[in-house]
C-alpha cells in the first residue's frame, strides 16, 4: 500500500473518531426536562431541552407538536435543536399532555384549535412566556418550527 494512500487512510480515520467524539460528547450535555405551565386556567405539560456545556443566552425554538401532541417525536426534536445550539421547547397544544391515540381522535383535538385561532395563540403565548423564563433563552431571538 502506498504510503499516501496509508496516511490518507490514517487521517481519515481520527477525522472520523473525532467528529463521532464530539457528537458523543454533545448527546451528554444536553438537557431535557418536562415542565408545566398554564393558560386560561389549563395545565400545559411541555419538553424543554438545552445544551448545558455552552452557558451564554442562545436563540429559541418552539417545537409545535404533530396533530398525536406532544409526544417522543417532539421532544426528539427539541433536543436536536439543542444540540444544534437552540434553547428548544415541544408545546404542548392540547392541555394536560394528551396524546393521540388515533387519527380520529387526533382530528377531534386539532378540531378545537382550527376552529378557534385565537386559542391556539394563547396556548402558543403561554409556552412561549415559560421559555422566557429559563436564563438560557435570548428573549430577542425566538423563532417556531412545527
Amino acid at each position: 500500500m502506498p504510503v499516501r494512500i496509508m496516511l490518507f487512510s490514517i487521517l481519515n480515520f481520527l477525522l472520523l473518531f473525532s467528529v463521532d467524539a464530539q457528537i458523543q460528547h454533545k448527546k451528554t450535555s444536553v438537557k431535557g426536562e418536562e415542565v408545566s405551565y398554564t393558560s386560561n386556567g389549563m395545565t400545559f405539560k411541555g419538553y424543554i431541552a438545552y445544551d448545558t456545556a455552552k452557558k451564554a443566552e442562545r436563540p429559541a425554538i418552539i417545537v409545535v407538536h404533530e396533530w398525536w401532541g406532544c409526544n417522543e417525536y417532539a421532544h426528539k426534536r427539541a433536543r436536536m435543536l439543542a444540540s444544534l445550539g437552540y434553547i428548544a421547547m415541544a408545546i404542548d397544544m392540547y392541555g394536560d399532555g394528551k396524546i393521540a391515540e388515533d387519527p380520529k381522535t387526533a382530528g377531534e383535538f386539532a378540531m378545537v384549535l382550527y376552529k378557534d385561532p385565537a386559542l391556539a395563540k394563547s396556548r402558543i403565548e403561554a409556552a412561549v412566556n415559560k421559555l422566557k423564563e429559563y436564563p438560557e433563552t435570548n428573549q430577542m431571538k425566538i423563532g417556531a418550527i412545527g
